[in-house]
């Protein structure tokens, strides 16, 4: 076979593996669900054993998870199989002198390489990241009940934003902030320049500053130099913050020096799953019907 009927074939390949995405894209779909909600359950399991007043190790909650998804692991690795032995042929370019193609053909096989890579990511790879964070987070909570906190605390004025500055202190994976309001509180602004530093995924939703609100303008503008994704909704009203997915901290208290060391406000903390579900599930709705900066 001559390069060119090669490049054909890669050419083909390419056009295969797009064919495929679009129709495995609903598989793939329904996949990803199915195997969030195992990886709930098996959170759940974690919490009960917790209460339990059992001890989770990292181990044990890998032992369960994979016992879990498994199956559907394995049945997601032969779906992937089975497309890449359509295209066996065409990635076998060893005798392929890759230097003696002509522009047209690199360009043919390096999109079909590129179009592989991507597939990749876009379903296994994203199977797979359900599945870390499944772990992580699972860890997270467990680190939760070791700590003696109570599982739900009520927050007195004075203790919010030293909770807040705890959780974050804690944090290693997320961060999700609503707030309306944010200025004067540079001690929590620190600690998140400092969080995203180290790469933690951190997500802000806010209010867009009002005419001659210089102080809440500059936070934001702050923020956004520090490279946190922020989106700003007019109607706002909600104050929280979830750290790791494992913990919740709701308040009356917006992020400001008024709110946090002047005025009468209350709040809760708490990591019981189903509340910390509920506000994740609240953070993301905000997240979609808020205009992106």
């Amino acid at each position: 076979m001559d390069p060119k009927e090669k490049l054909f074939k890669l050419w083909s390949g390419e056009k295969e593996t797009r064919n495929l995405e679009r129709m495995s894209n609903s598989f793939y779909k329904e996949m990803e669900e199915h195997v969030e909600d195992e990886v709930h359950e098996i959170l759940e399991e974690v919490e009960k054993l917790m209460l339990k007043g059992a001890s989770v190790e990292s181990r044990n909650v890998k032992d369960m998870l994979e016992e879990k998804v498994g199956y559907d692991l394995k049945k997601i690795h032969e779906i992937h199989s089975m497309r890449d032995e359509k295209n066996l042929e065409a990635l076998r370019v060893g005798s392929l002198n890759f230097d003696r193609l002509t522009l047209d053909e690199r360009v043919l096989y390096e999109s079909f390489i590129k179009a592989r890579e991507r597939y990749k990511e876009e379903t296994l790879g994203k199977v797979d990241r359900v599945i870390e964070g499944g772990y992580k987070r699972a860890l997270r909570l467990a680190a939760c009940y070791l700590s003696g906190r109570g599982r739900s605390e009520i927050l007195e004025p004075e203790q919010i934003k030293t909770n807040i500055i705890s959780m974050l202190d804690f944090a290693e994976e997320s961060v999700l902030l609503v707030s309306p309001w944010i200025w004067g509180v540079d001690a929590i602004l620190e600690r998140l320049e400092d969080l995203k530093k180290k790469n933690l995924d951190i997500e802000i939703v806010c209010r867009p500053a009002l005419e001659g609100d210089a102080a809440h303008g500059a936070m934001v503008e702050r923020l956004k130099k520090a490279g946190m994704p922020i989106v700003l909704n007019a109607v706002v009203h909600a104050k929280f913050l979830i750290v790791d997915e494992v913990e919740v901290l709701f308040t009356s208290a917006n992020l400001t020096k008024t709110s946090l060391e002047r005025n009468i406000e209350l709040g809760m903390r708490t990591y019981e799953l189903k509340i910390v579900d509920k506000y994740i599930k609240e953070f993301n709705k905000m997240w979609e019907q808020s205009e992106k900066i």
